[in-house]
């Protein structure tokens, strides 16, 4: 052991004085034996790095980083050398990982910095370069011709946006796609819901006149999103539900009664004690409605935009849509979103769910018996 050592350090001040032939024959004779360090690979690497041998010393670096994987100096010496090698993009996910291991520390020991430097430095290099190659061969196409969902994975890789996953805060039903937006074109019904915007509109006028919009959180409203408790009995966001759990309102039926037989012709789910849906939502001028997931991904939700000025906005994950009057939107809601109004005045939506389009009608039925079962269960 002693004489491995004693090796070992020879090869090391080999280094130091530039003799690096001689000390790669010792550190190798050093790695020979089964029980050699991470260190010694490492100082065999830098040894063949000197040498100009950058296959052996990626060979040598290897090995140390197999005894640990772990160790921020070798991965950012890992990256160095495959910048060294013109291979970018080999190095970057190296830099990354090492920055990760980094973020590990509560407090970064000092011999450390430099090396979670140089990762952060080399990251928003080679970065930088990727997106302005991406910009010069993208330049030759205009974006707007260019698929929506082209555009958004390369504002993925950009960073300018996040990536968002289906996370409903009650039921998840695997293996739907998680998409953002639907286009209204994919479902045969929308073009006759936005036709009868004004008559709905007209109906709503009477309904507002003779009754109160109250808060659509209130006390009894069940949440663990705290972002979202000042808004519990807060009237910036007031709604007047027609249909709720299934039930039509009796004043629904007395003020609203063409916005209800419209509704009752669609496909919308009809499951005993859950649903359908209708309801108008108000939000205020100025108002926010904080980012949140619904309580599940077998539905869809649909906005019809009633009354909506410019400054209108739904965000849905990473996509952000005008609100704009009569124009269906239709999105998954268990995907972060969150809406706002900075017109001056106030917005109104008319809200209703309806089945994933992706589902068998085998699906619906046995969702809409599971969720009629847990809805009348009493603990």
């Amino acid at each position: 052991m002693s004489e491995d050592l004693n090796t070992y350090e020879k090869g090391i001040n080999l280094l130091r004085q530039g003799k690096t032939e001689h000390a790669i024959i010792c550190l190798k004779e050093v790695t020979k034996h089964r029980n050699a360090g991470s260190s010694a690979w490492f100082a065999l690497s830098i040894g063949y790095r000197q040498w100009g041998s950058h296959t052996e010393a990626l060979n040598a670096i290897n090995k140390a980083l197999r005894i640990d994987s772990n160790d921020i100096t070798l991965l950012v010496y890992k990256a160095d050398l495959h910048v060294e090698l013109g291979s970018e993009q080999e190095a970057l996910p190296i830099y990354r990982r090492a920055i990760e291991v980094g973020d590990t520390f509560e407090v970064l020991p000092d011999q450390l910095q430099s090396s979670i430097l140089q990762a952060h430095r080399k990251v928003s290099q080679i970065t930088q370069s990727m997106f302005q190659y991406l910009d010069e061969i993208l330049g030759q196409h205009s974006k707007d011709k260019l698929p929506s969902r082209f555009n958004r994975s390369i504002d993925l890789i950009k960073g300018k946006i996040n990536r968002f996953e289906q996370q409903p805060r009650a039921f998840f039903y695997p293996e739907l796609p998680c998409r953002e937006f639907y286009h209204k074109d994919e479902f045969s019904w929308a073009s006759l819901v936005e036709s009868n915007r004004d008559m709905i509109c007209k109906e709503l006028q009477a309904l507002m006149a003779s009754e109160t919009f109250l808060p659509y959180m209130q006390s009894d409203h069940i949440t663990t999103d705290n972002s979202s408790t000042k808004l519990v009995n807060n009237n910036d966001w007031s709604a007047f539900h027609l249909i709720k759990n299934g039930k039509v309102d009796p004043i629904a039926k007395q003020y609203c009664p063409n916005t209800l037989a419209l509704f009752d012709s669609l496909p919308l789910p009809r499951v005993k004690n859950f649903s359908p849906m209708l309801v108008f939502s108000k939000l205020k001028a100025g108002a926010k409605i904080p980012p949140h997931c619904g309580y599940y991904n077998t539905r869809l939700i649909a906005h019809l935009p009633i009354t909506s000025e410019p400054g209108c906005y739904l965000r849905v994950g990473g996509q952000t849509e005008s609100v704009k009057e009569g124009k269906l939107i239709i999105f998954n809601d268990s995907i972060e979103h969150e809406a706002w109004n900075d017109s001056q005045k106030d917005r109104v939506v008319l809200i209703f769910d309806i089945w994933r389009p992706e589902l068998l009608d085998s699906e619906k039925e046995a969702l809409a018996s599971l969720f009629s079962s847990l809805n009348l269960y009493k603990a």
